[in-house]
């Protein structure tokens, strides 16, 4: 059940991405193009770890050293856990609920150079491998999120961690400018929930060789209870 939610939720992006106007139904039709999407976006997503891994290189202070950097709820086609891992030389594994599109190794299921899969869901850090636990100082998980993910997002915002909600992908999209409107007002959401007043919330971007990348980062030096956003 969870890889058709996957296939379906992944041609549903590719789709408004390439402007087809079709159904899963047919994604047969589609392969060859969705893997030229899925490998732009692959490429882009080493723009989106570079922009992370500015954090570390002191454009801010998030501190990447001997912490575990956590993605969540990303499936094998969107993951950009390796890119950020190779970005900022630092640990990363995976949280989501399609962790069966992930290839096994040895019995356990694992990404592209170890990254390792942490546990099936998305919606409660804590209960993830416990002995790891204190380690996770860094969240990540990008667009698009339904208004539920969302709301697991700002559930997080209490916890010790610094949280990272981005996007990325080819200038060309017919969805570029929409993903990053759409960041924007996730943005101004989390100020109008006031965690400006309880974290530091910023916006950044960027843009190169025809890729875009932007997240928002709330930091974790404040923490206390959050306003449900609206």
């Amino acid at each position: 059940m969870a890889n058709e939610q996957y296939v379906k939720k992944m041609f549903e992006e590719f789709r408004i991405a390439y402007g087809i106007g079709d159904t899963v139904e047919n994604f047969s039709k589609y392969k060859s193009s969705f893997n030229e999407w899925v490998d732009e976006k692959r490429k882009a997503a080493k723009v989106y770890g570079q922009l992370l891994a500015m954090f570390e290189n002191g454009q801010d202070d998030v501190d990447f050293n001997n912490k575990l950097i956590v993605e969540l709820g990303k499936g094998v086609s969107d993951s950009a856990a390796k890119e950020i891992s190779l970005a900022t030389n630092r640990e990363t594994a995976i949280v989501s609920p399609f962790v069966n599109t992930f290839k096994r190794d040895n019995g356990l299921k694992i990404y592209d150079d170890g990254i390792r899969i942490l546990s099936n869901s998305n919606a409660i850090i804590k209960n993830c491998v416990l002995k790891e636990a204190k380690r996770i100082d860094v969240m990540v998980t990008q667009l698009p999120l339904t208004e539920e993910q969302l709301a697991k997002m700002v559930l997080l915002m209490a916890s010790n961690s610094d949280i990272f909600i981005g996007t990325y992908g080819s200038m060309d999209d017919n969805d570029s400018y929409g993903n990053l409107t759409a960041l924007s007002i996730i943005h101004d959401k989390l100020a109008r929930a006031g965690l400006s007043d309880i974290r530091s919330v910023q916006f950044y971007s960027e843009k190169q060789n025809g890729y875009y990348a932007a997240t928002i980062k709330c930091d974790s030096k404040k923490k206390t209870k959050v306003k449900k956003i609206d």
